[in-house]
């Protein structure tokens, strides 16, 4: 049975949910990526850290929007994304952006995770890139990952590295969702794993007790979910282009 989730509040930019200066789209792909930490990462405790983070303000939901094709676009958006980050509040420690109107494969969205990377010259950050596309390996905790990442648009995670550092000193980029300290210790993976080793083997084996179908049943309702709503707001703004 699905656990009922707890409620979130997550800072937004450029306006809160549901403010009138707010793009539509920017809204819904909002909300979606609302669900998507509802009722995946917080209900199967795939980040321990998120519930505090997020009651405390420390999250961000960056919808970034724009047509991005290709490797040129890949580069746009990486760039789009990179001004966000340079102008969020320091105590702002995990930024999750989704591209709503992108249109890549899971291996070229990769690309516009290597281009922010490169543009990350001092290395602030660490990131990784989800994608709707669905995994069907999951015979190991890298490609396990992988498979959670499932997020209803493609999104880049930005943690920022003086974060990890903090948690794991030495531990350079993070490619998981990360907690601030608790989970080494709740976690019954050895202490001499890397914090990123021990999360991945915690939902790891989260995945194998919860089953894929469970997580596949999931995912496949938040994507219909997008489906559904994307295409009505495609309608829409068709209707007013035409009156």
């Amino acid at each position: 049975m699905i656990k009922a989730p707890p409620p979130v509040t997550c800072e937004s930019s450029p306006a809160q949910p549901g403010h009138a200066s707010e793009p539509a789209l920017s809204r819904e792909a909002r909300r979606l990526t609302e669900r998507y930490i509802h009722e995946v990462v917080l209900s199967f405790g795939l980040c321990p850290w998120a519930p505090s983070a997020l009651e405390e303000g420390r999250v961000s939901i960056k919808p970034i929007l724009g047509l991005f094709q290709g490797k040129t676009g890949a580069k746009a958006a990486a760039g789009a994304l990179m001004s966000e980050l340079e102008s969020t509040p320091h105590h702002i420690e995990l930024v999750l952006a989704p591209f709503p109107e992108l249109d890549m494969t899971r291996p070229e969205f990769d690309e516009v995770a290597r281009e922010l990377r490169q543009l990350d010259r001092e290395k602030n950050f660490a990131l990784a890139a989800f994608h709707p596309a669905p995994v069907e390996n999951t015979t190991d905790p890298a490609r396990a990952a992988m498979f959670l990442r499932r997020s209803p648009d493609p999104m880049i995670q930005v943690v920022r590295s003086s974060v990890l550092e903090r948690i794991s000193p030495g531990a350079g980029e993070g490619t998981t969702f990360v907690e601030l300290g608790s989970i080494l210790r709740s976690l019954s993976i050895p202490a001499a794993r890397s914090t990123r080793e021990r999360v991945l083997e915690h939902n790891f084996s989260t995945l194998k007790r919860e089953r894929n179908e469970t997580f596949e049943a999931l995912f496949e309702l938040i994507l219909a979910d997008r489906r559904q709503n994307y295409a009505r707001l495609k309608g829409a703004n068709s209707s007013k282009e035409r009156a």
